[in-house]
């Protein structure tokens, strides 16, 4: 049976936080990849309230439609979990297909004694045997004191996030008796710029996301035997029979035949568990133990049992949480069928050039195009400008105070400048002009810390005075009580990088 489904490309504009765990003590970890229920959220946070509870429970909770994970993008197309079954000499890199060791085909006991075999764990493959790693940052912070502005006590914390620049594909699925109408109203709002995960409100999170005519659905593989084996393609909830979860997979939960039976010397797998955040409820769901992705399970079906229409039925996912992009599972696939995997030639990616169209020599549109180049350039050229200005006026202050070097306590901290960035992605014009000098709780307040310190003022201006006047008269138009948004921002991540390189 057919199924509606619609291909995402994701590309991070900044860098996402998806955390592997919900406690709050010991190191933060995030998932190396983007989870379907941070797609579930966006599309319920825009739709939810507009539907009907039928529509609702079939968007968001029956399984029928599902948000899966978003996997790494390699050369226009999608890598894959690696699966559990590979494992390398633990004396030698794995290099290529033939270094590597399918167990499911193999088994251990057949390889050389000499071989001590180590299991491959992390990263995703492509069809093609690339091996990609998504690469991941870790950030300390500190929470911000509302009253001073400047770091609180006893407040450290820090992200791990998957590092800006990225690009992941997730499909949306729907079973083929799902509404059409319904289902490209759901696939219309998720796209073009949105947040995803944690920190959205600060500096995380920020994505761009694109629909794509090319599909890379995975088909099953040749299913003529009486065995299945499924890989794991995200992380399976597994239930039994009576629909409660458990980590002991049961034939009937996973909606095979009676008298299948699983083959646990050619089945591998590991288990977390974690607690979603609900940012609606803002709490918890309940605790999910769960399969990790890349796991691999071989299954031996009785006799009469229809196969191909098993596999198509298993390719719509098993287990719970389907509709959170869980139970993703791909049958009989063709790089576990060899006791090596033998990998495909690498494929270009399509690329579509559209039609060049001339355009049109018309001295509006000439105008224009010179008016956004100059636009551009001169806020780039202003940037620069009051950065010089910026660290000259901070030195002077260092000079004259008598501070060391290393001293960085005495001007606003990465932290503060973080907080003016924030406001400049939120607000512009007049808006920002008061969010940020103007109301009770500006952000560059005249008396807060690091914002008071007494600097020389432009022409025109008191000899001294603090250096939230300073920028004032170099961000704001005093007439018109206005700040540009983008020179702000600008501003705020060349100070912030300055800081950032400054510190290592």
């Amino acid at each position: 049976m057919n199924t509606l489904r619609q291909t995402l490309e994701i590309t991070l504009l900044d860098d996402c936080v998806f955390s592997e765990r919900a406690a709050t003590e010991g190191a933060h970890d995030t998932l190396d990849r983007i989870p379907g229920s941070a797609l579930l959220g966006a599309a319920a946070a825009q739709l939810y309230a507009q539907l009907s509870p039928d529509q609702a429970y079939a968007v968001f909770h029956s399984g029928r439609l599902r948000f899966g994970d978003g996997l790494p993008e390699t050369h226009g197309g999608v890598a894959w979990p690696v699966p559990m079954c590979w494992h390398y000499d633990k004396n030698h890199k794995p290099k290529e297909g033939p270094s590597v060791f399918n167990l499911l085909q193999s088994g251990s006991d057949s390889q050389q004694p000499k071989i001590q075999f180590k299991q491959l764990r992390e990263g995703y493959v492509s069809a093609s045997g690339r091996w990609i790693k998504p690469t991941r940052n870790y950030r300390m912070k500190t929470a911000i004191s509302p009253t001073t502005g400047r770091a609180a006590e006893a407040q450290l914390f820090g992200y791990s996030a998957l590092q800006r620049g990225q690009r992941f594909i997730a499909p949306i699925e729907a079973d083929a008796d799902f509404d059409p109408a319904l289902f490209a109203r759901i696939t219309q709002v998720l796209q073009g710029q949105l947040f995803l995960g944690r920190s959205r409100s600060a500096e995380y999170g920020r994505v761009r996301i694109e629909h794509r005519t090319r599909e890379h659905a995975e088909l099953p593989g040749p299913v003529d035997g009486r065995a299945l084996t499924l890989w794991l393609l995200s992380d399976l909830a597994p239930c039994n029979a009576h629909g409660q979860p458990t980590l002991e997979l049961d034939v009937a939960g996973l909606g095979l035949p009676a008298g299948s039976r699983i083959d646990w010397a050619k089945t591998f797998t590991r288990s977390r568990r974690y607690s979603p955040w609900n940012a609606k409820r803002h709490g918890f769901d309940s605790e999910r133990q769960v399969l990790m992705a890349g796991g691999v399970i071989y299954i031996e079906l009785p006799e009469g049992t229809d196969t191909p229409a098993l596999a198509a039925q298993l390719s719509r996912g098993i287990g719970l949480h389907r509709e959170a992009g869980l139970g993703r599972v791909w049958v009989n696939p063709p790089l576990l069928a060899t006791e090596h995997p033998a990998f495909g030639a690498p494929q270009a990616a399509a690329v579509t050039q559209p039609p060049a169209v001339p355009r049109p020599d018309h001295p509006l549109i000439e105008w224009l195009s010179r008016q956004t180049s100059t636009s551009r350039e001169a806020i780039d050229a202003r940037v620069h400008k009051i950065t010089e200005a910026y660290h000259e006026a901070i030195e002077a202050a260092r000079r004259e105070k008598g501070y060391p070097d290393y001293a960085t306590d005495f001007y606003p901290s990465r932290s503060q400048w973080g907080s003016v960035l924030e406001a400049a992605r939120a607000r512009d014009g007049q808006d920002l002009y008061r969010a940020l000098f103007q109301s009770n709780d500006a952000v560059i307040k005249r008396t807060g810390k690091g914002w008071n310190l007494e600097v020389a003022l432009a022409a025109g201006q008191s000899p001294r005075g603090p250096l939230a006047d300073w920028l004032k008269h170099y961000l704001a138009d005093p007439s018109a009580q206005t700040c540009d948004a983008r020179l702000v921002q600008q501003l705020a991540r060349r100070l912030m990088d300055d800081m950032t390189k400054r510190r290592n």
